[in-house]
């Protein structure tokens, strides 16, 4: 964003129609100011560096910026994952063995969308959650919005005041006396 505002002040002066749509305001302080020594370095500053690198991930960054610590975290996380497979195997397999692969698939879904910005993974996740959970949700959902129609009619029609006996009633008119 820095680049931009400051490309901006070096084309905008020199383009008379695009400077004649408005007028210049007063200096004003951004928040990128403080970095943009730093960025227009011959050789930018390694740690300032980092922070950009880290900056654009969505999970993780104290342990990114860290040294060391994004494998210490990344073990940690793939030995919970083996600990929630194993339990998951004591817990759900007398269950069925088709519950315990579906908690599996979740929890690779799981992983899938956590690693979603990577080259590699993105085109998978965008079909498992741009095509298939829509087209694997689509009949489930239609056929719940169906039931809550029909169960929505099922009480109107219990409650109803002809049912209730109320009908006679209703239709006489009030007596004027």
């Amino acid at each position: 964003m820095a680049d931009g505002y400051q490309l901006t002040g070096r084309i905008i002066p020199r383009r008379a129609g695009i400077a004649a749509l408005g007028h210049p305001g007063e200096e004003v302080r951004w928040s990128f100011n403080a970095v943009s020594d730093l960025l227009g370095a011959a050789e930018p500053d390694p740690r300032f560096m980092k922070v950009l690198h880290v900056a654009k991930e969505r999970f993780l960054k104290p342990a990114r910026m860290t040294p060391g610590a994004f494998v210490v975290t990344n073990a940690l996380v793939a030995l919970l994952a083996a600990a929630a497979a194993a339990g998951g195997w004591l817990l759900l397999t007398p269950h069925g063995t088709g519950l315990y692969i579906a908690g599996l698939a979740a929890l690779a879904a799981l992983a899938v969308y956590v690693a979603s910005d990577k080259t590699m993974v993105k085109p998978v996740a965008v079909v498992l959650f741009d095509i298939v959970t829509p087209a694997v949700l689509a009949l489930p959902l239609v056929l719940v919005a169906v039931l809550q129609l029909a169960a929505g009619r099922f009480w109107r029609a219990l409650g109803s005041i002809e049912r209730v006996g109320g009908a006679t009633a209703a239709r006489q008119p009030a007596n004027p006396d």
